[in-house]
């Protein structure tokens, strides 16, 4: 208890009673001290872009266009993307249909060409076995191509009489003897091809 006996403890709870009574005082007597008060009404400062300036706006403008136009290129962009991809798909498509039309064509072409070969070898044979000038009346009115190609697989002796044949002055056509030189000349040509690899 010596510490309520301290003056020290009295001049505190002087202090604060003090200070109590002081801060009732003035929050009692408040509206009466503030009212006589005048007014003021602060406003708040411009911001700092609220002005307006015809340059600005004029570049605000310009960069709006330009969106615009660029939002429409890309959505023409996308459209063409889109378009493409359907284009490259109907190119695949027609690709795919063009490599079963030639593999299809490749496959006929092969056993058109094993057919004609059996043809011809039948052909040859059946010419081997005629006279010479009858052999060449026939061959007057075919194609050379189809000629050269009978006359390729027939033996040279027999090949030789039709050429003799086609020779002959008394032959009643004077370009027979022509033809027999080109019909000669596409022999060898024929023949150097198949020697070919």
């Amino acid at each position: 208890m010596n510490f309520l006996k301290s003056p020290w403890t009295a001049a505190i709870l002087a202090v604060l009673a003090n200070l109590g009574i002081t801060a009732w005082l003035i929050m009692s007597q408040q509206a009466a001290l503030f009212a006589n008060l005048p007014k003021v009404n602060i406003e708040t400062p411009p911001l700092m872009w609220s002005f307006k300036d015809a340059e600005i706006e004029k570049f605000v403008a310009e960069l709006r266009a330009e969106r615009k136009k660029l939002d429409a290129r890309e959505l023409d962009l996308e459209k063409m993307r889109a378009r493409l991809a359907t284009e490259r798909e109907e190119l695949v498509k027609v690709q795919n249909d063009i490599q079963a039309s030639r593999d299809q064509l490749t496959a006929s072409i092969v056993e058109m060409q094993e057919t004609e070969a059996a043809n011809l070898k039948s052909l040859s044979t059946t010419y081997s076995t005629m006279a010479a000038p009858a052999v060449v009346n026939i061959f007057a009115e075919m194609d050379e191509t189809m000629v050269v190609k009978i006359l390729s697989l027939m033996k040279a002796d027999k090949v030789g009489a039709i050429f003799q044949e086609m020779a002959r002055p008394r032959t009643p056509d004077i370009g027979m003897a022509k033809r027999a030189a080109l019909l000669s000349d596409k022999l060898r040509l024929l023949k150097a091809r198949k020697d070919q690899p």
